[in-house]
């Protein structure tokens, strides 16, 4: 999902575990519920915690 337009999209009771998402774009307008995001790569590079859920950590 690098670089990715997920302007609108919506991820619900889902996981983006080690999901590399650098770069994309209109993360502004995403909707995370009950999303598991360990491990992902965040826009900004950063690597999600393992405490990760519709956030970042």
């Amino acid at each position: 999902m690098r670089r990715a337009n997920l302007s609108g999209a919506e991820f619900i009771d889902s996981t983006l575990a080690h999901v590399n998402l650098t770069g994309a774009l209109g993360f502004e307008t995403v909707v995370f519920r009950l999303v598991a995001l360990v491990g992902a790569t965040w826009v900004d590079g950063r690597i999600c915690g393992p405490n990760s859920y519709e956030q970042c950590d």
